[in-house]
């Protein structure tokens, strides 16, 4: 199995610039890689005190302990079976870390931490940094890869162009997951970098073996050396090992008599790492076989999921080899992928996965590798076809291990794709070759351009990726990520100005049919399919209709009912944030970004002028191209088209609408006003300013008036208000639609029941109620109760007749990421608060004393209270302490995870994202609210 002299030792012309392009792309990836990994907002932190599992393991083992230095809660000692997350309270526990007997452990590969991390500690006395050490890894890796690839070009492919080795590079380096898995180097990154280094080097090791002229049985030990390091860091590649049988067999079949010296060099340094690995695992877990992985505090009861079953190999095949990403035209530019229905036991984690051979078009030349076998001698032949198949082995049984397994995330790929990376880059050699040798000059030309098109755009979704991967880069580094998203975002700008699409609130005229069913039908649409947002209209039986928006997957926001003639023209206006672009848009360039995220997240529909809906929400950013209206908006299931007209539709631009005035009112009537009205607010102190009354119009109805200043007096449409019911009316004051004018929208009871503008600026209101109002509040600007602060106060009194039912005192986040305190009635003398975090079990506190008529004051603490301005740059879920005072003593205390709100997400008594733990709202009495800081 000798290689012929003359591809054994050919080089290709200009060795010198080959090798200087090598080590300038190597440097480039580096680099990159580097980048990453800081932008990440890992420091490296060197001569400082690291606090990760390795590094507390580290501190374990220089104490003479197989266990992580860190301590163990007394709650959590105490659990009867901490292992099971419906038991364990949130953050109790270390995340992903093993809990056996009292301590913690590392279920991941110790290998990388005892071949680099405690040398360095011991070497230098400075804990290593696990971001560093993990880069060392991933980096290292890339290099064999790049070793090998050059080794194979020099031996077999030195006629191959220079641009095709640096075409190869690429490849391995960008074409991957190699940057995703740095994007976060954490725990489970580092174990995975391990062990794809020593694999590859092990790969390189029988590369060496198979061509040495002497001794091959030293490298061939060496690779079972790097394949026992690879199995000590990731299990992994216990199955796969069996890739150095083949060139056992190789050489048994070649040579007629077992390579008995290889095998056994190969195979002792494996028996001594296996047991090695062995005792390890007995000494933590008193079983040779156990990593920890039963004992694991995860999000699942790990030791009762089964991890691995055949049913699982067609889903999560898809999900790594053909999983398409959903294309978005800004900035990442690709979403997370839609796996479709995962097969029962499978557990879907947070994190995006894409199919490698639907997103890195080069990846396909793997299956081109064995071309290289083209045209050769018998002995070239056989030594790389049976490299090849060695590396093909490796790659084959980890990727159908993983594909096995119970969930399917990126960091997993890296397990099979790197070896996958090289076939390819070694197959791009082939083709090239094979071109050379019988293609004309146009076919060749077509070929290179290929082959550069698929590596470019290979290279570049790595990248992307790398940049999108779970949103880290914008969660960790805000300020870098929106200053890359106004760079790229430059693009698709481009393009839109080219096309001549606009961006902005939709305008429009529509006709009613002349005899419309009941029913609701889509005026717009924006977003694709059955993502998309729809502006409706739905006909009710008595005629009349309601303007909405129904955004994909969230609670619809729809007016009140309205009459509209048959017939006639009505104008109609509608913003969200889904017609406008993300805030890295050139359109915003200039804008501060509190005008952005107060314009992005308000919803507003008109007609004829008059606000009809009014909210606040959390949109997608369009996408160009997909904002449809009339005929062409997306229909679906319920969504029929509009079957009357729409005329004379325009796209403008829009200003951000600012409070500057509000009122709120608890319980402003309590009985039924008579048909002449009575007086409730004044729109400012001035003794011309407009008066708000409210007058009875029958057993259950209302309507509100307004007067002066002005010709005439002006009613709002008449609206239910139960007699003895609640009740709360709010005034939010913003800019008209004329300059000089004022916008009052006015809520009865959390629904826009009128928006009137008056011909006066935004003024502070005056109460001109009568005294059996309670709980009046005005301010300049917006709600109080949405101004920072991490506590809220109630004055309340709870309702007689409840029992068995749970009302919402505090409601944050939105639909879908929200939060809820809630107060259940137990009976007529005791109650107790409970928690919803969405997703999770509700959970409750003791039992507390509270009698019906009694006042009382409830503060409650919750870190949800903590809101900020635009929840997308930040993590979405943060822990904290729940905290609940009845008058002053504590009545419930624990951790909990809460989503982050933004600031209009907080609500007091009401539960509007639809929360199933609770009703909608708080049927007591609740006298005051307010938002306050408690240290």
């Amino acid at each position: 199995m000798n290689a012929a002299p003359a591809e054994r030792t050919g080089a290709a012309p200009g060795r010198r610039l080959e090798t200087a392009m090598v080590v300038l792309l190597c440097a480039l990836v580096g680099i990159f890689y580097v980048w990453t990994v800081r932008s990440s907002g890992d420091g490296w932190k060197f001569g400082g005190e690291q606090n990760d599992y390795y590094n507390r393991l580290i501190d374990g083992y220089l104490e003479g302990q197989l266990h992580m230095k860190a301590e163990v809660p007394e709650a959590l000692r105490k659990l009867e079976n901490p292992y099971d997350p419906a038991q364990r309270p949130p953050g109790l526990g270390l995340h992903d870390a093993s809990y056996y007997q009292g301590r913690y452990y590392v279920y991941f590969g110790a290998a990388p931490m005892v071949v680099l991390m405690l040398p360095f500690r011991i070497l230098t006395g400075t804990d290593l940094p696990l971001a560093v050490a993990t880069l060392v890894f991933v980096y290292g890796g890339f290099l064999a890869a790049v070793a090998l690839l050059v080794a194979v070009r020099r031996r077999y492919f030195s006629e191959v162009g220079t641009w095709a080795l640096g075409a190869g590079i690429l490849t391995i380096g960008l074409a991957g997951v190699h940057a995703v898995l740095l994007r976060r180097p954490h725990m489970w990154e580092l174990p995975i970098g391990g062990g794809m280094c020593f694999a590859l080097l092990a790969l390189y090791a029988v590369w060496r073996a198979l061509h040495a002229e002497t001794r091959r049985w030293r490298w061939f030990g060496a690779a079972g050396l790097l394949l026992g390091l690879a199995i000590a860091a990731r299990p992994t590649y216990l199955v796969a090992g069996a890739f150095l049988l083949v060139p056992v067999l190789a050489w048994w079949r070649a040579e007629r008599r077992f390579p008995a010296r290889e095998f056994l060099f190969a195979l002792a340094p494996l028996l001594a790492i296996g047991a090695a690995m062995a005792w390890h695992n007995h000494a933590r877990f008193g079983n040779p076989l156990e990593f920890g992985q039963a004992y694991q505090f995860s999000l699942d009861y790990e030791s009762k999921l089964p991890h691995f079953r055949a049913a699982y190999v067609p889903f999560t095949g898809f999900a790594h080899f053909f999983a398409p990403a959903e294309w978005t035209p800004y900035f990442p530019f690709i979403g997370r992928a839609d796996l479709g229905p995962a097969p029962t036991g499978y557990t879907i984690h947070r994190g995006d996965v894409y199919g490698a051979l639907a997103h890195f078009p080069i990846l396909w030349l793997a299956f081109a590798a064995p071309l290289a076998l083209w045209r050769r001698d018998a002995a070239a032949r056989q030594r790389l076809a049976v490299w090849l198949l060695t590396a093909a082995v490796l790659f084959g049984l980890a990727a159908l291990l993983l594909c096995l397994f119970f969930s399917a995330l990126a960091r997993y790929q890296m397990d099979f794709l790197p070896v996958f990376q090289l076939l390819a880059a070694i197959g791009l050699l082939a083709c090239v070759r094979w071109r050379d040798a019988g293609c004309g000059p146009k076919a060749k030309a077509a070929v290179a351009a290929g082959l550069i098109a698929a590596t470019a755009a290979s290279a570049a979704f790595g990248i992307l990726f790398s940049l999108q991967f779970d949103g880290l880069l914008a969660e960790r580094n805000p300020r870098l990520a929106a200053e890359v998203a106004r760079v790229l975002n430059r693009i698709p700008a481009t393009w839109e100005t080219w096309r001549g699409v606009r961006h902005g609130p939709a305008e429009f005229t529509l006709r009613l049919p002349a005899r419309p069913a009941p029913g609701q039908a889509v005026l717009l649409s924006a977003g694709p399919g059955p993502e998309a947002d729809r502006l409706f209209l739905r006909t009710l039986p008595d005629g009349k209709v309601q303007l909405g928006l129904a955004p994909a997957g969230r609670p619809e926001l729809a007016s009140r009912p309205l009459a509209l003639a048959a017939n006639a023209p009505h104008r109609v206006r509608a913003t969200w944030g889904a017609l406008f672009p993300p805030p890295t848009h050139p359109l915003f360039a200039g804008w501060d970004e509190a005008e952005v995220v107060a314009l992005t997240r308000a919803v507003r529909i008109e007609i004829d002028g008059e606000t009809v809906v009014a909210g606040y929400q959390r949109s997608r950013d369009t996408q160009a191209g997909t904002v449809k209206i009339g005929a062409e908006a997306v229909a679906g299931a319920g969504w029929p088209r509009f079957g009357g007209t729409i005329t004379d539709v325009r796209r403008d631009a829009a200003a951000a609408v600012r409070p500057k005035a509000f009122a709120r009112l608890r319980r402003p009537l309590d009985r039924m006003p008579s048909p002449a009205g009575k007086a409730l607010v004044a729109l400012g102190d001035g003794a011309a300013a407009p008066v708000l009354a409210v007058r009875g119009v029958d057993a259950d109805r209302i309507q509100l008036m307004l007067a002066g200043p002005g010709p005439a007096e002006r009613r709002s449409g008449t609206f239910s208000c139960p007699p003895g019911g609640p009740g709360e009316l709010t005034l939010q004051a913003e800019t008209g639609t004329v300059a000089g004018r004022t916008r009052w929208l006015i809520y009865w009871d959390g629904e826009l029941v009128w928006a009137p503008e008056i011909e006066a600026p935004a003024a502070v209101p005056v109460f001109r109620g009568a005294a059996e109002a309670v709980g009046f509040e005005a301010a300049a600007g917006g709600d109080p109760l949405l101004r920072p602060g991490n506590m809220v106060r109630l004055q309340l009194r709870r309702p007689a007749d409840r029992f068995g039912e749970r009302e919402p005192l505090l409601v944050t986040g939105r639909s879908g990421a929200g939060d809820m305190v809630l107060i259940e009635y137990r009976d007529e003398m005791t109650v107790r608060f409970a928690f919803d975090h969405w997703g999770a079990p509700l959970r409750s506190g003791p039992p507390v004393r509270l009698e019906p008529g009694r006042t009382a004051t409830v503060e409650i603490e919750l870190p949800s209270l903590e809101t900020v301005a635009d929840a997308t740059k930040v993590r979405e879920v943060r822990t904290g302490r729940l905290r609940v005072r009845l008058d002053g003593a504590s009545a419930w205390e624990e951790e909990a995870d809460v989503f982050v709100a933004e600031h209009p997400e907080v609500t007091v008594g009401r539960n509007p994202i639809g929360g199933t733990s609770g009703g909608p709202r708080f049927t007591g009495e609740l006298l005051r609210a307010e938002r306050g800081r408690r240290e």
